[in-house]
């Protein structure tokens, strides 16, 4: 005999019941994610809250070198990093799984690629 309930639909990528309403989150996890945003938040509302007191051009500090420089320099850090590093990767991962390493040296060499590098 069939089940009178019917399949759950797509709703914007996330399955629903076949009434079209989700749940709501537990209130525990909308709080962490409110709690979240503010600790982001905040340090930028207190640095504009501190310019706009100082009386200082808000819009001439973002625009300057002084502001853009380390953000170019860190976005170049970034992506310099996880490019040499998708290198070594694939390298290592090809190395381990389609070679034959003898005995113990297996193990070492995926344990040694395992580790986080600091």
């Amino acid at each position: 005999m069939a089940s009178s309930a019917s399949p759950p639909t797509q709703d914007a990528g996330i399955l629903a019941p076949a009434g079209g309403t989700r749940e709501r989150p537990p209130a525990g996890l909308s709080i962490l994610g409110i709690l979240t945003g503010v600790v982001f938040v905040g340090p930028f509302s207190y640095v504009v809250s501190r310019s706009i007191e100082l009386g200082t051009d808000l819009w001439a500090i973002l625009w300057s070198s002084d502001t853009w420089e380390p953000l170019r320099r860190s976005l170049w850090l970034g992506t310099t990093v996880a490019a040499t590093s998708a290198v070594i990767g694939t390298g290592l991962a090809w190395l381990t799984i389609r070679t034959d390493l003898p005995g113990d040296r297996r193990h070492l060499v995926r344990w040694i690629t395992d580790l986080q590098p600091a």
